[in-house]
């Protein structure tokens, strides 16, 4: 597909804070790939660098650049720290690696143990020996004939010991 009408150019203030950022870089519409890119001026041969491409996930029309672009910009440029601070910064993290893996080995190992919550209300009640509803629930429940001398509302004595 052909561009064609006018060229789309960058807004004026993105700009500003491009230029704030990194004076020797630009912005411009590329035609080919149909969206804004950022360039730079290449050191080896002349002409410029695709410092960025501006996309557009999920569309397939170009966007205006914005400050996502410059976030990113920032992320990438490893001229900010200095060396010795990204080498300290991945010993750290190469240090905090096994104690990370060890918490989540021990979570692992908790979560694949853990009874539900019927089991330890269950167990809680065994080992207290409780009684109540949960743990002797109705359509489980026996009533026993009563042994030995039973009392009648009118308080007739029935005696049902054997005879021995």
């Amino acid at each position: 597909m052909t561009w064609q009408g006018m060229t789309p150019i960058p807004d004026p203030g993105f700009m500003r804070k491009l230029r704030t950022f990194d004076p020797n870089l630009d912005c411009e519409f590329n035609r080919e790939v149909e969206r804004f890119i950022i360039t730079q001026p290449s050191r080896l041969r002349s002409g410029k660098l695709v410092a960025a491409i501006v996309e557009n996930p999920g569309k397939d029309v170009y966007r205006q650049p914005d400050d996502r672009d410059l976030h990113n910009l920032a992320r990438a440029d490893f001229e900010r720290k200095s060396h010795k601070d990204r080498i300290r910064e991945g010993e750290q993290a190469m240090l905090e690696k096994p104690i990370q893996d060890e918490k989540h080995a021990e979570s692992e190992i908790r979560d694949a143990t853990k009874d539900n919550r019927l089991q330890l209300q269950h167990m809680y009640r065994r080992v207290f020996k409780m009684t109540g509803d949960d743990h002797n629930p109705a359509f489980r429940r026996i009533t026993h004939k009563p042994k030995g001398k039973v009392f009648d509302p009118p308080f007739k004595v029935v005696d049902r010991r054997k005879v021995k």
